[in-house]
């Protein structure tokens, strides 16, 4: 197996792919308000040196069964390589590049709440180590 530590993998770049923010006007705040997150990652690899991870974040908040505040983000993270095998790239694309491109996600997330005039929004970090072997990013038919 390859060194993956001596071998460099580039940002080349950042892209928010997509953003949408919806809430409704009268919102209410109370002991029965329920906030979910959710995050799901698509990896394209193949023989090309660049590859590229794709991160789609939900937020949802509801209070008694009403959805009162949706964001959705899309983000895209393109990577090269020098020389990584293709396991190499997919540990990388689901675990690695996701933590690099969180910060930014959250960030855009915390923009959308506070140009809404809500109240400040501080999104928990996540263990993309974690998430990957939960969701099974890790398998072998996940790379594409």
């Amino acid at each position: 197996m390859s060194d993956p530590i001596n071998k460099e993998i580039l940002v080349v770049g950042l892209v928010l792919a997509n953003s949408t923010f919806t809430r409704i006007p009268e919102l209410v705040f109370g002991e029965q308000e329920e906030n979910t997150i959710s995050v799901d990652l698509k990896a394209q690899i193949d023989d090309n040196p660049k590859f590229m991870t794709h991160m789609h974040f939900e937020f949802l908040s509801k209070n008694k069964d009403i959805e009162q505040i949706k964001a959705v983000v899309d983000y895209a993270g393109i990577f090269e390589n020098n020389g990584l095998t293709k396991e190499e790239k997919k540990n990388f694309a689901y675990i690695n590049a996701p933590s690099i491109m969180f910060p930014f996600v959250r960030q855009h997330v915390f923009s959308m709440f506070s140009l809404a005039s809500l109240k400040d929004i501080y999104l928990p970090l996540i263990n993309f180590v974690k998430l990957a072997e939960e969701k099974g990013y890790l398998k072998e038919e996940t790379a594409k």
